[in-house]
């Protein structure tokens, strides 16, 4: 190949890796997840079992919070700018575990309910 061929190759293959990266960085391209909870014909992948955590430990403050007060972080030594990895919780265990455990058992509830209305063709 000529020199002046190169180049151009070079720049087209430079020009295809930003929009690809761009495209990844904005979601115009799925990068696809793992699932790590599935039935026969759904799944969880590991970004959706974080917002069940989430949404947990959100719960769970506004719980603690109405049932305790301004206390309700000491009540049940929970703080929820540190990591849950590593802080206790009164139902043994991690924070992140005991939300873990109950991330799961809700994933696991709306499988069974999807692959119910599945059977019963129910779709949206």
């Amino acid at each position: 190949m000529q020199k002046k061929q190169k180049y151009i190759l070079a720049i087209v293959a430079v020009f295809i890796s930003i929009i690809i990266i761009a495209s990844v960085l904005f979601g115009l391209l799925s990068v696809s997840r793992p699932v790590v909870i599935k039935s026969e014909n759904y799944g969880f992948t590991s970004d959706m079992i974080s917002y069940l955590i989430r949404e947990e430990l959100e719960d769970q403050i506004e719980y603690y919070k109405n049932e305790f007060g301004q206390n309700y972080l000491s009540a049940v030594s929970l703080d929820p700018e540190k990591s849950l990895k590593d802080q206790e919780s009164p139902y043994g265990g991690s924070w992140f575990d005991h939300f873990y455990g109950i991330a799961v058992k809700k994933a696991k509830e709306i499988l069974v309910s999807c692959e119910s209305a599945k059977k019963e063709g129910i779709s949206l």
